[in-house]
């Protein structure tokens, strides 16, 4: 039996089905915490103008400054969940290159078989 695969061309083929996924994940969690993080710093600026202001105590301040720091940690992990999407989506779409090779090197390979 004759199976034949060019393994250079097969991973350069699954480099280039898995890169723009990752960079697309990356992109995308990025942005995300970016955002977040500027909320977060908008959260603690008014808490804090608000705690100057006497309109809150420490222990309000407190209290909302965990709330939001809450609100980050979820964004955050959301950002990350993104990014393994992205990981998993890169793998799915290298393994879907490498099963398409396997396929055709083998259904070549079975065709050189004579019953």
């Amino acid at each position: 039996m004759d199976f034949k695969i060019d393994f250079e061309k097969v991973l350069k083929d699954m480099a280039e089905s898995a890169i723009p996924k990752l960079i697309s994940g990356g992109t995308a969690a990025a942005k995300i915490a970016q955002t977040e993080f500027q909320k977060y710093l908008l959260s603690v600026k008014n808490v804090n103008e608000l705690l100057s202001e006497h309109e809150i105590d420490k222990e309000d301040a407190d209290f909302l400054m965990g709330v939001n720091r809450s609100a980050l940690q979820v964004a955050l992990l959301t950002a990350s969940g993104i990014n393994r999407l992205a990981v998993e989506s890169a793998i799915n779409a290298a393994l879907n290159v490498l099963n398409s090779a396997l396929e055709a090197a083998l259904g070549t390979a079975a065709k050189s078989i004579v019953l």
